[in-house]
Formats: structure tokens, sequence, C-alpha cells
């Protein structure tokens, strides 16, 4: 019987309330004994003024 270490990654980004500031490039690294996961994610979005 063939042994397999498997993990999954998760990454998210919660903005409670976005603004135009928001809109941008994130990235998120996270580094253990196991190794180093990497993302980056591109916010795209126009932004409304609330009346």
């Amino acid at each position: 019987m063939e042994s397999r270490s498997t993990y999954k990654v998760l990454m998210w980004l919660v903005i409670r309330t976005f603004s135009k500031e928001d809109i941008g490039t994130y990235t998120c690294i996270s580094t253990n004994s196991l190794g180093k996961a990497e993302g980056t994610l591109r916010l795209y979005g126009k932004y409304y003024s609330p009346l």
C-alpha cells in the first residue's frame, strides 16, 4: 500500500466594507515545516459612493 501525504491550500480574503482603496493586488504567503504556499489575487471593481 502506497502512503501519500496530501494537503489542501485554502486562502480567502474578506472585505467587510468595500471602498475604492480596496481595489488592487493581494498576496498571501504561508510558510511552515511542510513548505511554502503562495497565492495572488487581483480585485477589480467599480466603486459607487453611497447616497
